[in-house]
């Protein structure tokens, strides 16, 4: 397909977006967009609530190899929205008196491990659940047998040899520094404090109150589950992810059926639940300019809203959570392939989707003689290179070890990803041949030098 065919296409799908009722069908429709058309995705559930009215949406496959289809009632890895269910058991242990907030972790900890931890010296529940604690992002010793589902081996053994020779780089409470570390030792902690297991707590305390019926840890109990298979990209696989210890930090699966539940409670806290879904709203800490930290939850403030939010992914899937109590507005984006779409849930919450939509249409037309200019490898790093490629008139990038992703034009030099939240800047020499590009991505510049054929 010629590139200028592709940019006329996307621009029907936002004339079709603009004429749309509500941000419910703006979002199906881009999604159905982004999936079927440019291949970013396997399937998407969302459960949308606005001005009182609840959709929820189903698009594509759960698993592209059988072409099975995505219902509600299919499970999804939500990743680190796990952290969320992991503050609640913890805020629901404060309201039950078997923990306080401030009550320093060691104290729950094996007395061997603790007697050594002096990294956790002083670190309380509330360092943990609010990335607080001075614990890495992962042990510095994680070294999985299996990078691509790598929390598969990682048992309580290791965690306590981490722990147990932990020397802390600063003091607890003092810095927000996101850790998988934390959150899933807060996860092991809670369930011991509550003579229990990690999923077992969250079954008892969470999911059976709430009717989350098609969620669990690693594989479902129930081999009539339905179950969503995870995707690098559109046509590449990925194994699902298992957990040992940890699982505290991201090892939940749900349907947007569940998460619809889920959403709705913290929208309107009700129930044995409802003092305790309220604690883990309460910001805490600051990590930003206009965000704030709750017990896990992150705090946005915009213009036009503020609102909770928590975003996950795993090797082949994507989420991401967001609800405004004041103004009653939620949504739930869940995805089985490792292409987010967190602005676009930023841009439902905060009341900027249509420009958001406008801004993601309005590509800029290369010519495909100049795109063919842009191709080659780039080394990032020793063994590290970016591949950028042109099938069928489309620019592709993919980086060693992860799946080829298109990637689109904003000038004749800039160029953007759609699946993540980066971009690439091309440096062209006087024939306009790229020699060199810049990848941004999270907040970080790595320039790339052309390899020579």
């Amino acid at each position: 397909m010629h590139i200028y065919h592709r940019i006329g296409a996307v621009l029907l799908s936002l004339a079709a977006c603009q004429a749309s009722a509500t941000p419910a069908e703006d979002i199906e429709q881009y999604l159905t967009h982004s999936i079927s058309e440019q291949g970013l995705g396997v399937g998407a559930a969302v459960v949308v609530i606005e001005a009182g009215n609840t959709s929820v949406i189903t698009l594509g496959l759960a698993n592209a190899k059988t072409q099975e289809k995505l219902t509600r009632q299919h499970a999804l890895e939500i990743g680190s929205i796990s952290k969320t269910f992991t503050s609640l058991l913890l805020a629901d242990s404060v309201q039950g008196k078997v923990v306080k907030l401030n009550d320093q972790v060691a104290g729950y900890m094996p007395e061997q491990v603790a007697n050594e931890a002096n990294g956790l010296t002083k670190v309380t529940f509330a360092d943990l659940a609010t990335h607080r604690s001075g614990l890495p992002r992962i042990p510095t010793d994680f070294s999985p047998l299996n990078f691509l589902d790598p929390y598969a081996d990682y048992d309580r053994e290791h965690l306590w040899k981490f722990l147990s020779g932990f020397d802390k780089t600063r003091e607890p409470g003092t810095l927000v520094e996101y850790s998988n570390l934390g959150t899933g030792l807060l996860g092991e902690l809670v369930a011991q404090a509550n003579r229990s297991e990690y999923d077992k707590l969250l079954e008892q305390k969470i999911l059976t109150p709430l009717k989350m019926q098609h969620s669990f840890i690693n594989e479902p109990a129930d081999n009539n589950q339905k179950v969503a298979s995870p995707h690098f990209t559109a046509n590449s696989p990925a194994p699902r992810w298992h957990f040992l210890a940890m699982a505290g930090a991201g090892a939940i699966n749900a349907s947007i059926n569940d998460m619809h539940r889920y959403l709705a409670l913290n929208l309107a806290p009700s129930g044995e639940l409802a003092d305790a879904i309220s604690l883990t709203h309460k910001p805490i800490a600051d990590v930003a300019p206009g965000l704030k930290i709750g017990l896990a939850w992150f705090i946005q403030s915009t213009p036009n809203a503020t609102y909770h939010w928590h975003n996950g992914g795993t090797g082949g899937s994507r989420s991401f959570m967001a609800f405004d109590k004041e103004n009653q507005r939620g949504i739930v984006i869940l995805l089985n392939a490792a292409q987010d779409f967190d602005a676009l849930g930023h841009a439902f919450m905060a009341r900027t989707l249509g420009q958001y939509l406008a801004d993601q249409t309005a590509q800029h037309a290369v010519a495909p003689d100049q795109l063919r200019k842009l191709t080659g490898e780039y080394q990032l790093a020793p063994g590290f290179v970016l591949s950028v490629t042109l099938e069928d008139d489309q620019l592709f990038a993919q980086a060693t070890g992860q799946g080829k992703l298109p990637v689109f034009a904003r000038s004749d030099t800039e160029f953007f990803f759609k699946a993540v939240e980066a971009s690439l800047h091309f440096e062209l020499d006087d024939t306009g041949v790229a020699q060199a590009l810049t990848l941004q991505q999270n907040g970080q510049v790595m320039p790339a030098s052309k390899l020579s054929l």
